[in-house]
């Protein structure tokens, strides 16, 4: 009987001042046990000794049998960097983690197993465990995705939403027919959220219960920076959902209409209430109306801002 060959999984990486971080990132694709892989590395401009440290990996990732390709563009942002990649990929699955990831050395090979056995999903997400760069081995807790099947609606309302790329893994068919453009609004935010919801518009997403990577908590991170300031975040939010929707041909426009107004209304809810209620020291009165928020943002975490 002849066997069936592995499919092909297109990995894409941003990157953009990497050289502090890459190096974990990259000895965890070295240990990978998965082999049929094109790896495009993008290289957003990056100031700092970025190019010198992927180059020095470049030769054992191609020992692998990998695929390898290196591009560098004109600081764009992530989104803009990862269009390069969509732009070129050949592959049946898309992975596309950051640069300061890691991923665990069978991170591929079950995401793709899971994918073989469950064709019905055009997406799929592992459980992910946190860590701190300073302590890159101290486990501190887990992410994981809601296991609905239906997530389109979750992801509009921000509500049990893993979005850390590393998490993911998508049917390259699926982004394909959805995507046949082939390419994100270039936001300086926001990717993942478009990379993911227009499949979750037509296809079931599946859950893989098992820990196959670290998302790394870095101070300096984009994400950390931007989640203190959240009025800028939400207007950064809206704009990148609005775009994507706008390029979602396939939702009636009076659908289109009452899922923008639902996304407002989450964001407000979310990020802005609990700001206002908590600035005010109102803190109390914010846990207090907690559950109602909830009815109509979904979850949010309740902080006490200074």
């Amino acid at each position: 009987m002849e066997l069936k060959a592995e499919p092909r999984v297109s990995l894409i990486t941003p990157c953009w001042n990497g050289e502090k971080h890459l190096w974990y990132f990259l000895d965890s694709l070295l240990e990978q046990t998965y082999t049929n892989v094109e790896f495009f590395f993008i290289n957003d401009g990056s100031t700092d000794r970025t190019e010198e440290v992927f180059k020095s990996y470049e030769d054992r990732l191609k020992a692998k049998g990998w695929d390898v390709f290196y591009i560098y563009q004109e600081n764009k942002g992530q989104a803009a960097a990862l269009n390069q990649g969509l732009k070129r990929f050949t592959g049946d699955y898309l992975i596309w983690p950051d640069s300061d990831d890691i991923l665990y050395p069978n991170h591929i090979e079950e995401k793709v197993k899971f994918m073989e056995e469950n064709l019905q999903y055009g997406l799929a997400y592992c459980i992910l465990d946190i860590v701190y760069e300073d302590d890159l081995s101290k486990v501190l807790y887990q992410y994981k995705r809601d296991k609905t099947q239906n997530l389109f609606n979750k992801l509009i309302c921000n509500n049990g939403v893993l979005w850390e790329p590393i998490g993911t893994i998508a049917r390259a068919r699926a982004f394909l027919e959805t995507v046949p453009s082939r390419e994100i609004f270039e936001s300086r935010a926001g990717q993942n959220c478009q990379m993911q919801l227009p499949i979750a518009y037509k296809y079931p997403c599946g859950f893989i219960n098992k820990a196959l990577g670290k998302y790394v908590k870095r101070e300096s991170s984009h994400s950390t920076l931007a989640s203190k300031r959240k009025i800028a975040k939400m207007k950064l939010s809206l704009e990148v959902w609005f775009h994507t929707l706008d390029r979602m041909n396939c939702i009636p426009k009076h659908k289109l209409l009452f899922y923008k107004l639902q996304i407002i209304l989450a964001n407000i809810i979310k990020e802005t209430l609990p700001y206002i209620f908590c600035i005010k020291n109102e803190y109390k009165l914010a846990k207090k109306y907690r559950k109602i928020l909830i009815l109509f943002g979904g979850k949010f975490e309740l902080k006490k801002y200074s």
